[in-house]
C-alpha cells in the first residue's frame, strides 16, 4: 500500500465532521451540560452511520477489516455517549459522577477522533502486493508451513486451554478481579504462549488444506473464545467469535467451491455478529447472576448492554482530562515514544532493565488516572486518552496517524491467490488485535506487529522446508 489522497472521500468525511463539531459546539454554549451531552451523544451515533455509509460506498461492500476495526474504535470510545443519549435504560453512575461539561468535552473529541480514524482510509491506495516477510515465507513450501502452523497451534492449544479453564475456576470464586491477580502470577512464557494462540490458529486455518481442519480449529478457538468471556475478558471473546465468523465470510472453507453472493454472506455475517452479542450478554449475566437470565431478552437491551459494556472506554479520557493540563503537564508524544520502542523489547529477556523504564514512561498518564483517584478496579485505558494526554485536542493527528498503520495493515483476505496467504494471515491476526486496541495503548501496536507478523514471520521461515521451485 502507499498513500493516495481520496479526494471526493476526504471531502466528504472533512465536510460532515466539520457540520457535526459545528452543531456540537453550538449546543455545548446554548444547552445545560446534561441536554447538550445527551445532543451529543445522538449526533455521535448519527455521525458514525453517515461516515460509514460514505465508507461503505466508496470500498464498495459493507463489511470490510478495517469497517470493522472503525466499529470497535467507535463502540470503546462513543457507546456510552450514545446510549445515555438516547435515554436507554443503562446504570450511568459513571457518565455523571464528574463534571458534566467535562463528559461533554470527551464526547466532542472522541466524535473527531472518529472523524481521524475514517479520514486515514482516505489517504491510503489499497493494492495485492505483498510485504518483504510475505516475500520470503512465499519461498517456503505451503505444506511444511500448513504442517508447523499445525503443531504450534496444536502445542499451544494443549497448553492455553487447560489454562483458561484454571481462569475459568478463579472466575468462578473470585470474579474477574481473581482472574486478573492469578495472570500477574503467571510466567512471561505462559502470558505469550496465550497470546500466539489466536494468531497461529488463524494460521491454521489460512494455510489448512482440508475442510476438516478449518472446522476443527474453529471448533477449538470458539471454546478458547467461550471460556474467556466467562473469565470476564469479553472483548477477547467478542474477537475470538469475530474470527470465526470472518473465516465463513471470506469463505476459507471454501477455497475451491464457488462462494455465495455477497449479499447473502453479509446478511449471514451480521446474524452471526447479533447472535454474538447475545451470547456474551447471557454469559455475563450467568457469571455474575446480575439481572434476568432469560434466552428471550430483548434486541434493544443486548444492544445497550453492549454499547455500555464497550463504551466504559470513556471514562479514561475523562479522568485524563481532569487531571491534564490543569494539574500534569501535556506530554508532548514522550509516553507515545517510550510505548512504541517497549513493545519491541521482551520483558522477560532484558536484563538492563530498560523495558521497565521505557514502560514506566510509557505509561505516565496512565499511572496519573492511577494516583489521583485509586480506584480499586482496572479501569483499562484508551488510545484517545493517551492522545490527549500527550497533545491535547491536537491529539486528533496522532489519531489520524494510528489509522493509517491500521489501514495498512488491514488488507483484505484474497483467498484465490495463492501467493497471498501469509498477507491473509496478517490481516486477520491483527484484525484480532486491533479490534481491542482502542482501550488499550499505542504500545500495543507495535507490540502485536512485532509478534505476530516479524516472530510468526522468522519462526516459518527457519523451520519450513523451500519450495522445490520458486514461482515465476
Amino acid at each position: 500500500m502507499k498513500l493516495r489522497i481520496k479526494t471526493g472521500y476526504v471531502l466528504s468525511i472533512i465536510a460532515i465532521s466539520l457540520v457535526v463539531l459545528w452543531i456540537m459546539l453550538s449546543v455545548r454554549v446554548s444547552l445545560s451540560p446534561k441536554d447538550a451531552l445527551k445532543v451529543c451523544g445522538v449526533l455521535c451515533l448519527a455521525h458514525f452511520i453517515v461516515m460509514y455509509l460514505v465508507y461503505a460506498k466508496k470500498e464498495g461492500k459493507l463489511i470490510t477489516l478495517y469497517g470493522l476495526f472503525m466499529l470497535s474504535f467507535f463502540m470503546f470510545q462513543c457507546g456510552q455517549y450514545v446510549i445515555y443519549g438516547l435515554n436507554m435504560p443503562y446504570n450511568y453512575f459513571y457518565v455523571e459522577k464528574y463534571e458534566l461539561s467535562i463528559v461533554l468535552d470527551s464526547a466532542i473529541f472522541s466524535s473527531m477522533c472518529n472523524s481521524a480514524v475514517f479520514l486515514a482510509y482516505g489517504f491510503i491506495k489499497q493494492n495485492q502486493n505483498i510485504g518483504r516477510i510475505s516475500k520470503q515465507v512465499l519461498l517456503r513450501s505451503d505444506e511444511s508451513v500448513s504442517t508447523i502452523a499445525f503443531m504450534i497451534f496444536l502445542v499451544l492449544a494443549v497448553v492455553d486451554i487447560p489454562l483458561t479453564l484454571v481462569k475459568f475456576t478463579y472466575a468462578l470464586r473470585s470474579g474477574y478481579d481473581g482472574v486478573r491477580a492469578f495472570e500477574d502470577t503467571l510466567p512471561s512464557l505462559l502470558s505469550l504462549i496465550d497470546q500466539m494462540f489466536i494468531p497461529f490458529g488463524v494460521l491454521n486455518v489460512v494455510y489448512a488444506k482440508r475442510k476438516t481442519m478449518v472446522y476443527g480449529t474453529e471448533i477449538v478457538i470458539a471454546i478458547w473464545s467461550i471460556l474467556t468471556t466467562l473469565c470476564g475478558d469479553r472483548t477477547s471473546g467478542i474477537a475470538g467469535f469475530l474470527i470465526i465468523g470472518l473465516f465463513a465470510y471470506y469463505g476459507f472453507a471454501k477455497k475451491h467451491e464457488a462462494l455465495t453472493k455477497n449479499k447473502k454472506r453479509t446478511f449471514g455475517f451480521l446474524v452471526l455478529c447479533l447472535f454474538l452479542m447475545y451470547l456474551i450478554m447471557f454469559a455475563y449475566k450467568f457469571r455474575t447472576q446480575e439481572g434476568e437470565l432469560s434466552f428471550f431478552t430483548g434486541i434493544t437491551q443486548i444492544i445497550t448492554e453492549v454499547f455500555g459494556e464497550l463504551g466504559f472506554s470513556f471514562f479514561p479520557l475523562v479522568l485524563t482530562m481532569r487531571i491534564c493540563p490543569t494539574t500534569e503537564a501535556f506530554l508532548y508524544g514522550k509516553s507515545i515514544i517510550c510505548s512504541l520502542l517497549a513493545a519491541f523489547i521482551p520483558a522477560s529477556l532484558d536484563f538492563t532493565g530498560l523495558w521497565d523504564w521505557l514502560n514506566t514512561l510509557g505509561k505516565e498518564s496512565y499511572y496519573w488516572v492511577e494516583d489521583y483517584y485509586n480506584y480499586t478496579f482496572g479501569l483499562g485505558y484508551s488510545l484517545n486518552a493517551e492522545a490527549y494526554s500527550n497533545f491535547g485536542y491536537w491529539g486528533i493527528i496522532w489519531i489520524f496517524i494510528i489509522g493509517l498503520i491500521v489501514c495498512i495493515c488491514l488488507k483484505e483476505p484474497n483467498i484465490n491467490d495463492s501467493e497471498y496467504k501469509f498477507e491473509n494471515y496478517k490481516s486477520l491476526a491483527l484484525l484480532f488485535a486491533f479490534f481491542t486496541m482502542p482501550r488499550r495503548s499505542c504500545f500495543y501496536i507495535t507490540n502485536f506487529l512485532f509478534y505476530y507478523v516479524f516472530v510468526v514471520g522468522i519462526i516459518l521461515i527457519l523451520l519450513s522446508k523451500p519450495r522445490k521451485r520458486r514461482l515465476s
